[in-house]
């Protein structure tokens, strides 16, 4: 059986790094589709780089006129917070609340 890395860098910069320098590394991001993949043995990676651990791809952040959700962000999450006290994302966009909770 071959070695696969785990990978867990705390930047964008540092997974991009680590994806240029191994061309068969994947990207794992809640993982569902691409850990059965490699059971399967459809797919097999030389490394997993988990980036769940990059502050800005799993924050949810709030100004003045715009919401921005970050790429690792779970629906979960974004269902999760309260309109009032959070990101207000309930109230300022409706749609993406019924996408969310789906």
């Amino acid at each position: 059986m071959a070695t696969i890395r785990y990978e867990a860098p705390r930047s964008v910069a540092d997974a991009v790094q680590l994806m240029q320098a191994d061309p068969n590394a994947r990207v794992l991001a809640g993982g569902t589709d691409l850990l059965i993949q490699f059971r399967a043995g459809v797919r097999q990676p030389s490394a997993f780089v988990d980036v769940k651990y990059i502050p800005e791809l799993v924050t949810i952040a709030e100004r003045a006129d715009t919401i921005r959700i970050g790429a690792s962000v779970a629906a979960a999450a974004i269902s999760e917070h309260d309109p009032d006290t959070r990101t207000g994302i309930s109230r300022r966009q409706p749609l993406q609340r019924v996408a969310g909770s789906r």
